[in-house]
């Protein structure tokens, strides 16, 4: 029996020549991987967690294998012998760090791609497995989230080098906004740090080339060199939440108080009133004095430079009222203020109380990705301000160390906002796990500040752009379609970081270390001294 009529033997549910296996999640990355490793011709064995269930009508290329990818049963009948490369990419990342060494147990030579969402974790991993990469998608994502909000002109970036918290960002506007026209490629590139990647519809111009007017201007460059287009001049619109200024007094005639509070403190009040103007009279004290004994007989200090001994039953009955009055009252009230005291010191562990200052930029969503977006916004030098219902708390007290206001609340309703002071806020970024929470959380801030730049996080990409088109907001990307040509690449090859759009052409993005041979269709266009970032031509 030949070697092809062999595997077939054995793996006769799934075509014999398997190059990739993809073990997908219930999330669109692992669909958007196969469907990218369909196009570039590679044969797919999808590993489907759980029992067989409808799926779409699938490539020709791809073929559908269902259960628990950790059986080493089911990675056979995916073809795991013959494949070259595994890419583990369920939300769970023991659950892909197992797939990814039962995998290996069954073909030593296999290539592993493994998403994990804790990317420290991840470099060990790749660190001490051979043939192996790690990607934490929500980290690729959460780069271009965080730039584009930070700065108009951005349209996709990445972290360069990884696992520095820098951001290199690709950014397109008019030459007239760039303030570039007339001017000689070499020469601004020079000057400004930039690298020049198209001028118009022209791709990789020569350096000897001006740059005319009325053009867009596609470049890359560090996010601190990144250029920042001026604002169109329009006036300012207003507030849709319209609320009158209050004075001091108005405040306190508004705010309702605990009726049990109120009632402490005028019984209070009525015992010290009514036994000082008594014993003013019993005693022939003066006022003061006569409210200096009540309140030091009411709080049993009795210091004994006055005594009821030597007066009549109607003053010393008067005097046990005030000391047991005195001591009922003081002492609920000193427990209800402990009770207070503790629940405000609670309420501003949770960050709820006002944000100070203006210019913050407001992250709604602490999840995977408003954790890395909140980590790249600090590290850029922001002042950050977090809502999130039920936020991460380990990752929450290390963003709190670096300055973060991280807010435990719901971000979709206004007494959160406004606590948050998204008025004064500088950018909002809505990436929660939720499209309509994040919709919310837009239309929601916008009615406070109408030209607040906003960016979204969308599940479809196809109702990203419809969202971005329809409403107020600055940009709003799928954090699936960002990420999933960067692991279909590191399918494909180590180093990979995805691909980037130049003048209508996809090319694509490689890491690797400096001094390596520059083939005569790649640019590098940053270098950090021990990585260089390279861009691929297309042919």
């Amino acid at each position: 029996m030949s070697e092809a009529a062999e595997k077939v033997r054995v793996f006769g549910d799934v075509a014999a020549t398997v190059d990739v296996i993809v073990v997908l999640g219930h999330d669109e990355l692992g669909i958007e991987v196969c469907r990218g490793l369909a196009r570039v011709g590679k044969r797919i064995a999808a590993i489907r967690q759980g029992p067989e269930h409808d799926v779409e009508p699938s490539h020709p290329l791809i073929s559908n294998v269902f259960g628990d990818a950790r059986r080493p049963a089911v990675l056979s009948r995916a073809g795991v012998q013959i494949a070259g490369t595994i890419l583990a990419i369920t939300p769970d990342d023991q659950l892909n760090l197992r797939v990814a060494l039962a995998a290996r147990d069954l073909n030593p030579k296999i290539r592993i791609v493994l998403r994990q969402f804790n990317r420290w974790l991840g470099r060990k991993i790749v660190t001490n497995l051979q043939n192996s990469e790690a990607v934490s998608p929500e980290t690729f994502s959460a780069a271009t989230f965080a730039a584009s909000c930070l700065n108009p002109a951005v349209y996709q970036a990445i972290e360069f080098p990884r696992y520095t918290e820098q951001l290199f960002t690709f950014c397109r506007a008019y030459a007239e906004q760039l303030d570039c026209v007339d001017r000689a490629i070499g020469d601004l590139e020079a000057s400004r740090r930039w690298q020049v990647l198209a001028v118009g519809p022209r791709a990789f111009p020569a350096e000897t080339d001006v740059i005319p007017a009325g053009v867009p201007v596609t470049i890359a460059c560090l996010l601190q060199h990144a250029p920042r287009p001026p604002t169109d001049g329009a006036p300012k619109q207003r507030s849709l939440v319209v609320r009158p200024r209050e004075t001091f007094w108005q405040r306190v005639v508004r705010r309702r108080y605990d009726p049990l509070l109120v009632a402490l403190f005028s019984a209070l009040a009525l015992l010290l009133i009514f036994a000082t103007f008594f014993f003013q009279s019993k005693l022939g004290l003066s006022l003061y004095d006569a409210l200096y004994f009540v309140i030091t007989t009411a709080t049993t200090t009795g210091f004994g430079d006055i005594t009821l001994l030597r007066t009549d039953a109607a003053s010393k009955a008067v005097g046990m009222l005030v000391m047991f009055g005195g001591i009922a009252i003081t002492g609920s009230l000193l427990a209800y203020l402990t009770a207070t005291i503790t629940r405000r010191s609670f309420e501003y562990a949770q960050g709820r109380h006002a944000v100070t200052g203006r210019g913050h930029v407001v992250v709604c969503g602490f999840g995977n990705v408003g954790a890395r977006v909140t980590q790249y916004l600090l590290a850029a030098g922001h002042r950050v301000a977090v809502i999130d219902r039920k936020p991460n708390e380990a990752l929450a007290d290390e963003v709190r160390a670096h300055g973060a206001h991280v807010m435990t609340a719901d971000a979709t309703s206004e007494g959160a906002q406004e606590m948050i002071r998204v008025s004064d806020a500088a950018a909002l970024l809505a990436v929660t796990d939720s499209d309509s929470a994040n919709l919310e959380v837009a239309l929601t801030a916008l009615a406070y500040a109408p030209d607040l730049p906003i960016v979204m996080r969308i599940a479809d990409p196809n109702m990203a752009k419809a969202v971005e088109r329809h409403f107020r907001i600055r940009a709003s990307y799928s954090a699936a379609a960002l990420a999933a040509p960067l692991v279909t690449g590191l399918a494909l090859g180590p180093g990979a970081r995805g691909p980037v759009e130049i003048a209508g052409t996809l090319c694509t993005l490689t890491q690797r270390k400096r001094g390596s041979p520059v083939a005569a269709d790649e640019i590098i266009i940053a270098d950090s001294g021990s990585w260089e970032l390279v861009l691929q031509k297309p042919v």
